[in-house]
């Protein structure tokens, strides 16, 4: 797990220093930084308290005005991922 999380790293460094801004690579961005802020919670209640979060963030994308599915399958997909856990 912790050899995906450092690729995880590696990959939204990449994208974020290369500054482009094709929707794919938002979407990747996205997705790499929801499963690395969940992944880097120290304990269990902490993890359970940002995973929390990026629910109650999927759900406003989700049914807000706007609708931004885009981000809101970002956001699932990440929380769906084997590394993150949703989704074993």
């Amino acid at each position: 797990m912790l050899k995906n999380l450092e690729n995880a790293v590696k990959q939204f460094n990449v994208i974020r220093r290369r500054g482009d801004v094709r929707c794919l690579d938002r979407f990747h961005c996205l997705q790499l930084l929801v499963s690395v802020l969940v992944l880097r919670s120290s304990n269990a209640v902490e993890r359970v308290r940002m995973m929390n979060h990026w629910i109650l963030t999927a759900i406003e994308l989700r049914h807000s005005t706007i609708g931004n599915l885009y981000s809101f399958s970002a956001v699932m997909h990440s929380l769906l991922s084997s590394a993150v856990g949703f989704g074993e």
